[in-house]
């Protein structure tokens, strides 16, 4: 064989010049050269007349791509050989041309180190570019970024918190890690004509459309997989170096920047155009979202892209200085809410942790009761609310679960009073979590005695309005056979209230209008209660009596059945717990019953007797 590859060369030193009868051999002859194991030959022919590259270069590229495959039998010197061909080859050949071809090539071999591989010969062939370079460019972020997409997040949005840890062992993770920084690389000379353009004052129609181009892939990189990796170091340590995804976001970021991109247009970009959140797709890859960009930067932007653009902006605060502070916290939240409910609404831990953050830093700088009840006619501001409710319910993470109950009660504070009723009507009307329903009666109290302590004119949580939402507090749907242990949080943060009602608000001033409603409420309310509680009582203690007495047999893991639920099997000893910490609930439930009859009873005996006041 090398003694064909030495005729070709031959011919090429006699001739002069590549002609199509020497291409055709050089072409066979590469291809036995590789075929036989026999590269270094075609290397040193390459090296020592690149002439020969530049007419074949595109002839040659389907022939090499098959020895650049990840497969067991690959000749380890052929392959690093091939790599270096085709570096060559980007350098030598007619830059189209070969972009063209290797762009042809990544769609054939869909093979992830073969993808890594083009990387650096498609970007020595645009770099020599100098006529078509916009639209070349555009086509190969477009080609790239759809095998970025290729690559599937790891299943990790039911993984507590610490488990999140275990995704970074994940194959695909460490293909994240190993592409995102070679992307990085890839735009950055494109992205320093940009900036040398600008400094040039030279930034005319066709560089304009590149930096749309190199924006809108910058976007796309952040909409996926970006958004979905944290992008935050939260160790303290201050020598330790930033994680990989971290260190990506500050580039793109700082590519932003130095671009002289407005992150006043990309920040209000969904507020301007009226884009709406889509519902997030539970199923299929996350890539695969209707939500994410199309090609067309001008009919639409990736939406997980732009959040992600805003977190950093506004939560992390990357280039906060590019972000002028001219506008006020409504005005930037309300630009914001669309992002913020299209990562809240996402399964994935590290998206949902995103939007918690952004909403907590744009409600930060708004301040309480600004916030117009108008705004609520849009469906957006109600959905952050059932986000957050849902969070709080289902995330198996318990730190969003508790990043959503600290920021549902300052969200709601920043409306005006009427939107702070619409918002808890709302709410508590089609709850059907006891455990949220009591904080919601939690937050209703606090906004009562806000209420009564104001000299306004308010009157959204006092009289006929109040009236309204306690139908939604002191309910027990199935009267007295209400499983009062299931139902026990919100029974008891009604409890309260309805003792604070009676306390603050006296019978001769009914500011609340709860004296007015008082023996309805007892008979609808507080009656089925006291008989349910009773029941309630007389069952557990039947259960752990039955419990006691079987617990002296032998077998001492027992099956018992609570509130119509079978209990796992489980020992005695702890099933006794279980049952005496029932009881303990109960207990408490009656001492508040005890405490609002009281208070009632005084009350009312006051009224008859004014002497008893002295």
């Amino acid at each position: 064989m090398a003694e064909e590859m030495k005729e070709v060369l031959l011919s090429l030193e006699e001739r002069g010049k590549v002609d199509e009868d020497v291409c055709m051999r050089f072409i066979v002859a590469a291809k036995v050269c590789l075929k036989q194991k026999q590269s270094d030959i075609l290397i040193d022919a390459v090296t020592n007349h690149e002439v020969l590259l530049l007419d074949t270069g595109w002839e040659l590229l389907p022939i090499i791509c098959p020895y650049l495959m990840n497969t067991e039998d690959r000749d380890d010197v052929s392959y690093e050989n091939c790599v270096t061909l085709l570096e060559l080859i980007a350098k030598v050949g007619k830059p189209k041309e070969i972009v063209l071809g290797l762009l042809e090539q990544i769609d054939r071999f869909l093979d992830y180190s073969v993808f890594l591989d083009f990387i650096n010969p498609i970007q020595t062939a645009l770099c020599r570019m100098e006529t078509g370079f916009a639209k070349s460019l555009d086509i190969v972020l477009s080609t790239i970024y759809a095998h970025v997409k290729t690559i599937q997040l790891p299943g990790y949005e039911t993984l507590a918190e610490e488990e999140l840890l275990l995704m970074t062992q994940d194959t695909n993770y460490r293909r994240f890690e190993e592409i995102v920084v070679i992307l990085m690389d890839f735009v950055s000379p494109f992205v320093f004509r940009v900036v040398q353009a600008k400094k040039d004052n030279n930034l005319n129609n066709n560089m304009l459309t590149i930096r749309r181009d190199i924006e809108l892939y910058l976007l796309k990189l952040l909409d996926y997989p970006l958004v979905f990796l944290s992008l935050v170091d939260k160790d303290d340590d201050k020598d330790k170096l930033p994680t990989t995804f971290a260190t990506c976001a500050q580039q793109i970021m700082k590519y932003f920047e130095d671009m002289n991109t407005s992150f006043t247009n990309l920040i209000f970009y969904a507020l301007n155009n009226n884009v709406k959140s889509k519902p997030s797709k539970q199923e299929g890859p996350v890539g695969e979202d209707a939500s994410s960009a199309g090609d067309d930067a001008d009919s639409c932007l990736p939406e997980h892209g732009l959040a992600c653009f805003a977190y950093l902006t506004l939560s992390v605060q990357l280039c906060e200085d590019q972000f002028p502070s001219i506008y006020s916290g409504q005005h930037v939240f309300q630009a914001a809410s669309s992002y913020i409910i299209n990562l809240l609404q996402r399964p994935q831990a590290y998206a949902v942790s995103k939007g918690l953050d952004l909403l907590n830093s744009t409600v930060h700088d708004v301040d309480d009761l600004s916030l117009p009840s108008k705004w609520l006619d849009s469906k957006d501001y109600m959905q952050i609310a059932n986000l957050l409710i849902t969070i709080m319910i289902r995330c198996p993470v318990e730190q969003l679960r508790k990043s959503a109950v600290s920021l549902l009660k300052p969200f709601i504070k920043k409306w005006e009073f009427k939107g702070r009723y619409q918002l808890l009507r709302k709410q508590l009307r089609e709850s059907n979590h006891f455990g949220v329903a009591g904080y919601l009666i939690g937050i209703l109290k606090d906004f009562v005695h806000e209420t009564l302590q104001d000299t306004s004119s308010n009157s959204w949580f006092i009289g006929q309005h109040l009236v309204d939402l306690c139908q939604y507090v002191f309910d027990l749907p199935d009267g007295a056979e209400s499983d009062i242990l299931e139902q026990s949080d919100k029974i008891i943060a009604a409890l309260n209230f309805l003792r604070y009602l009676t306390l603050r608000d006296k019978l001769e001033v009914n500011a609340t209008g709860v004296w007015t409603h008082l023996n309805d409420l007892d008979e609808e309310y507080l009656q089925p209660l006291h008989k349910g509680l009773d029941l309630s009582i007389a069952h557990y203690e039947l259960k752990l009596e039955e419990i006691q007495t079987k617990g002296a047999k032998k077998d001492d893991r027992l099956n018992v059945s609570v509130g119509g639920q079978d209990l796992p099997a489980m020992p005695v000893a702890q099933q006794k717990e279980v049952l005496k910490s029932a009881q303990f609930t109960f207990d408490l439930i009656a001492s508040l019953l005890g405490r609002v009859g009281e208070v009632i009873s005084t009350e009312k005996r006051m009224q008859k007797d004014p002497k008893l006041c002295s």
